[in-house]
């Protein structure tokens, strides 16, 4: 009896490797489900051959790993990167803080008749160029700070409203 159990485990493990790889194969398939296990190891997979890829790269316009690494540490230790990527940051979440109060307000006042228009008005601006309405941006705020705030604030904000 106990001759048995071992013979039976060993084709239990080959069933669940053969499963593994069917799921593997089915990922090819479309709107197929496949499970986390699968999933995980295709993305390791791609990131492997991306980073495969990039290191044995031959061409000039594509720096290899380690030259960007190198220039990564020469902007941090020598440029001020660290303290610029904290000033963009802090300019994002004040941005996005902006458009949210701003937002949630609009989007309150579309419940009374008379702010219907306005709110109804500042969501069409999601179909608006960023690039013809900077011009008008700059001539509006007069600081860099300030330009760089309204234009994500209006990039963000009229995305928040309701269309």
């Amino acid at each position: 009896m106990g001759t048995n159990a071992a013979p039976a485990a060993s084709r239990a493990a080959a069933a669940g490797r053969g499963s593994f790889w069917h799921e593997i194969l089915g990922a090819f398939s479309p709107n197929r489900v496949i499970s986390k296990a699968a999933f995980r190891f295709i993305i390791v997979f791609q990131v492997a051959v991306l980073l495969i890829v990039w290191a044995t790269s031959t061409y000039v316009f594509l720096p290899k790993p380690m030259d960007v690494w190198r220039a990564f540490v020469d902007l941090w230790s020598h440029e001020g990167l660290g303290q610029e990527l904290i000033v963009s940051f802090s300019l994002n979440l004040q941005a996005m803080a902006w458009a949210t109060l701003i937002s949630l307000g609009l989007a309150y006042l579309t419940v009374v008749p008379a702010f219907q228009p306005i709110a109804m008005a500042v969501s069409k601006g999601r179909f608006l160029g960023m690039v013809g309405l900077t011009f008008f941006f700059t001539i509006i705020f007069s600081s860099g700070h300030r330009l760089k705030v309204s234009l994500l604030v209006f990039g963000v904000a009229v995305f928040l409203l309701p269309a």
